[in-house]
């Protein structure tokens, strides 16, 4: 594949992609980098559908989508607006609500909730296996308010955040039903590594959890003095809700993890100059490359998300 210049700015996405033939033609170079080869066969000669996202073996006749394991397969909103969506969503820190991406894409707003769900999707396939070492600051957290709400709002929800503190580390975030030592127990198995040297409160649920973790440093804090003593994971805390409740204005809890997810990936690649390309990738790659109990989690959960007009 020939080596692309980062895109950071609009003018660049427009230059890059003025079109649905360049975005074609970027998914072939991202599907075939060394040149088509029938995945039946293994000729190297095809054919183009008209008016389809198609390739045809000359040999065999074997068909093959240039969206094969990826997000955007059976999509029938236009390339282009998938990628500019993915250009919008990675360079703005404060994420983009279906309404406010229905209305930069000129599609419905049913068709953007539907291309955010299958990008959050992406994402989420590569947050779920960060595990972090080092340093890690570790601490919980409410969001929303107590009782039902009414259109906006988010049901008050426990969570667990956890910080690499090193330079450009990474955040883990979860939703739970509760804080007790098991949800701690089954957060770090996923997000921590056992050499971790983790910092938190006194919180004795976190020391019953991670009670087998030989870096836990579980200090007690005066509570004037815990947000000294813990930063980095307050820092993130903070920006979460104010994400959540300004962007979103609040979220439903059904859907609330993969607003988490968003925002750890979004974190976790705050550094990289081609984040663009990189959330492509893993949108073209996302059930490619993933494990299989992470594909089945993240199936495409309704005949309704098949089917979606632009």
């Amino acid at each position: 594949m020939d080596e692309r210049e980062p895109i950071t700015r609009l003018t660049d996405f427009f230059e890059a992609f003025p079109d649905e033939r360049a975005c074609e033609e970027y998914l072939f170079t991202l599907q075939f980098p060394n040149g088509f080869i029938c995945p039946r066969c293994g000729c190297r000669s095809f054919g183009r559908i008209r008016d389809r996202r198609e390739l045809q073996c000359h040999d065999c006749a074997h068909q093959t989508s240039l969206t094969a394991h990826s997000m955007m397969h059976r999509s029938h909103l236009p390339l282009r607006k998938w990628f500019l969506a993915i250009f919008l969503i990675t360079h703005d820190k404060r994420g983009y609500s279906a309404m406010q991406l229905a209305h930069e894409l000129k599609i419905t707003r049913k068709s953007a909730g539907y291309l955010l769900q299958r990008i959050r999707a992406a994402m989420a396939l590569q947050v779920i296996p960060n595990v972090m070492s080092g340093t890690v600051e570790l601490d919980d957290a409410y969001i929303g308010s107590k009782g039902k709400t009414r259109c906006r709002g988010t049901e008050k929800v426990p969570f667990m955040v956890a910080v690499e503190k090193s330079k450009g580390g990474g955040v883990a975030i979860r939703a739970t039903e509760s804080l007790k030592g098991g949800d701690y127990r089954l957060f770090a198995h996923d997000h921590l590594s056992r050499t971790s040297h983790i910092r938190t409160d006194g919180f004795r649920p976190i020391a019953a959890g991670l009670a087998s973790y030989s870096g836990l440093d579980a200090l007690v804090f005066d509570e004037d003095d815990v947000d000294r003593s813990l930063p980095c994971v307050h820092h993130i805390i903070s920006n979460f809700k104010s994400v959540i409740n300004g962007t979103y204005h609040g979220v439903r809890k059904d859907y609330l993890q993969s607003y988490m997810d968003e925002f750890a990936y979004r974190y976790n690649n705050r550094r990289n100059a081609d984040v663009f390309n990189t959330l492509l990738c893993d949108i073209c790659f996302a059930i490619k490359h993933a494990k299989p109990a992470l594909i089945e989690l993240f199936r495409f959960q309704s005949l309704n998300d098949q089917k979606v007009a632009a």
